[in-house]
């Protein structure tokens, strides 16, 4: 049976629908065709599928349409890529309000293992939808989606690009905000590789200080990172980075390439890792 769990419905549910989204629209060209020649005796179901993987709103698919994808999100070992892409419609329709929630607890419960060796990514997406369906709507699961299943990529491969933002804080300003925890903030920056994996303690950051940088500054980006450090094992921190994307979250998006990836790397990983972690109001999260 499925947990008791805080709903969130904005934040994490338009999250879980962007990912969708984005999942749906890298489909390849011939999904559509596929999935409706499943079913060969409808007409225009081709057609409605193609449409909804260039955009159209996936809540409400023509019957044709809605059959075949049915049958494919049925049939993982007929056609693999198929069984995701129609996956991620149903899913993507139901948090928007289709009501086919019962019907994707039968595909999970008796399916997970199926998405489970899909490419990360899209098995993060429909995990992640699967779990707002439940917190939403009380989806009677046996099985919830678990933490593995809803991170794109592992703690491990976030936090090094992390640490190496956060190690370029100017010195002054790196003393300063390492006062609250210094043994702890250095011993994480200097040798940070068993941390990856098991931080061991605390790391006592001030989320008021970290996340008041002027987004002009030198400092600002090594802030967010350490904040987004902080955040991993910090409660406080965690609901400052949630803050700080929601009221920084177009300075963010301004950062050069690499810096804007790692920050929203570790923005990810608290969104996927933490099923109450929510940033209301906030746009949401890009895959970058």
């Amino acid at each position: 049976m499925s947990p008791e769990r805080t709903p969130h419905p904005e934040f994490r549910t338009r999250q879980a629908m962007a990912d969708l989204d984005a999942l749906i629209r890298a489909g390849r060209p011939d999904l559509p065709a596929r999935i409706a020649a499943r079913i060969p005796v409808e007409t225009g179901a081709a057609d409605a599928l193609d449409a909804i993987r260039t955009g159209a709103d996936p809540v409400s698919v023509p019957t044709g349409a809605g059959d075949a994808l049915r049958l494919a999100a049925a049939t993982p070992d007929d056609d693999f890529g198929a069984f995701i892409w129609a996956s991620a419609i149903l899913v993507r329709g139901a948090l928007a309000g289709s009501g086919l929630g019962p019907e994707l607890a039968e595909y999970w419960d008796a399916l997970a293992d199926h998405y489970r060796i899909a490419p990360a990514a899209q098995r993060a997406a429909l995990a992640n939808g699967i779990d707002r369906l439940a917190a939403g709507s009380g989806l009677d699961l046996d099985s919830a989606p678990g933490p593995r299943d809803r991170l794109t990529r592992p703690r491990s491969a976030v936090m090094p690009p992390l640490v190496a933002l956060a190690r370029r804080m100017p010195p002054g300003l790196r003393d300063e905000v390492a006062a609250p925890g210094r043994a702890a903030i250095e011993t994480a920056l200097a040798v940070p590789d068993a941390w990856f994996e098991d931080p061991g303690e605390d790391l006592p950051v001030d989320p008021a200080r970290l996340s008041a940088e002027p987004p002009d500054a030198p400092g600002f980006a090594p802030c967010v990172a350490l904040l987004i450090l902080g955040g991993t094992v910090n409660a406080a921190a965690r609901a400052g980075a949630a803050q700080l994307w929601s009221g920084r979250s177009a300075a963010i998006l301004a950062l050069d390439r690499s810096d804007r990836a790692a920050i929203l790397g570790g923005l990810r990983w608290l969104y996927e890792s933490d099923p109450d972690w929510t940033a209301e109001g906030a746009v949401t999260l890009p895959l970058d």
